[in-house]
C-alpha cells in the first residue's frame, strides 16, 4: 500500500535550500566587502580629529568629535555607569566645543548636574546610538 500526499506544494514559498542559498550570498558580499576595505592607521587617526554634525531632536544641530582609544582608558577611570555616560557624552562634546570647562573622571558628576534633564536625555540617546556604544553582545562579554 503507498501512501499519496493529499498536501499541494506551495511553490510561491522559497525552499529551504533557497534561503539557505541567499544567506550565504548575502555573507559573502560581507565578506567581499570587508576584504576590499583596506586598513589604514594614517586615515583612522585623521578621522578620529574631524568635528561631525547631527541633527538631533530637542538639540538641534549637535557637533561632536569621535572618542579615541585613549578617551577609553579616561572614560575607565568613572566610578559609575552615569559618570562614564556622562564622561563619554563631555568628550565628544569638548572636541568640538573647546571652550567648555575641564572635567575629569573624579568631578564630571558637577557637569551632569549642571545639564538640564531634557538636552542631557537627548545627548545621551544620541551616543547611546553610535557604534561605539551598541549595547555589547552578552557572548562577547
Amino acid at each position: 500500500m503507498s501512501t499519496v500526499k493529499d498536501e499541494a506544494q506551495d511553490f510561491s514559498k522559497p525552499t529551504k535550500w533557497e534561503l539557505q542559498a541567499k544567506e550565504n550570498e548575502e555573507r559573502e558580499a560581507e565578506a567581499k566587502a570587508v576584504a576590499s576595505k583596506l586598513f589604514s592607521p594614517s586615515e583612522l587617526t585623521m578621522q578620529s580629529k574631524q568635528i561631525h554634525e547631527a541633527a538631533v531632536p530637542v538639540l538641534g544641530k549637535l557637533r561632536y568629535g569621535e572618542l579615541t582609544l585613549d578617551d577609553s582608558f579616561t572614560i575607565a577611570k568613572c566610578k559609575t555607569d552615569a559618570d562614564k555616560s556622562c564622561m563619554a557624552a563631555y568628550l565628544i562634546l569638548k572636541e568640538a566645543y573647546p571652550e567648555m570647562p575641564l572635567y575629569t573622571p573624579e568631578n564630571i558628576g558637577q557637569w551632569s548636574k549642571s545639564m538640564p534633564l531634557a538636552e542631557g536625555a537627548a545627548l545621551l540617546l544620541f551616543i547611546r546610538n553610535t557604534p561605539a556604544f551598541y549595547e555589547r553582545n552578552p557572548s562577547m562579554a
